[in-house]
């Protein structure tokens, strides 16, 4: 197993997932819908430093998602970006969706918030899954 390749595309999707919820991309909306838009600068800081068990196993998580799909596409030999696909909808996105409808706000956001992070799911799960199959 290529461990450098599945670390190196772990740190890709980090980087991908950093960019999308900056304030480039969504992350002001992402702020606002979540209700931490008006937070003060220490407030952030110390959100951010509560979350860091969250980032450690995320990291992990991708890890290990990554070791999955790698196996997959070198074993099997399936379209690596097609397995990943399946990947995303079949196990991701059940409980992207399963999260949000617990969740006490409107229908408006919630759908909101599926897309937003089913799609940074969409996208990095699927770019780990070509780059697998590319380095077969």
């Amino acid at each position: 197993m290529n461990f450098l390749l599945i670390l190196g595309v772990s740190i890709l999707q980090i980087i991908i997932a950093s960019v999308w919820f900056s304030p480039l991309l969504f992350g002001k909306f992402w702020m606002k819908i979540n209700g931490v838009e008006s937070l003060s600068k220490h407030e952030m800081k110390e959100l951010g430093k509560s979350a860091i068990p969250f980032y450690v196993i995320q990291f992990f998580l991708q890890l290990v998602t990554n070791a999955v799909i790698y196996i997959a596409v070198n074993n099997a030999g399936p379209s690596g970006g097609a397995f990943a696909l399946v990947v995303w909808f079949a196990f991701m996105m059940p409980i992207v969706v399963q999260n949000e409808i617990w969740i006490n706000s409107e229908n408006s956001i919630k759908f909101k918030k599926i897309l937003i992070v089913g799609g940074q799911l969409l996208i990095t799960t699927v770019l780990a899954g070509v780059i697998f199959g590319i380095f077969r």
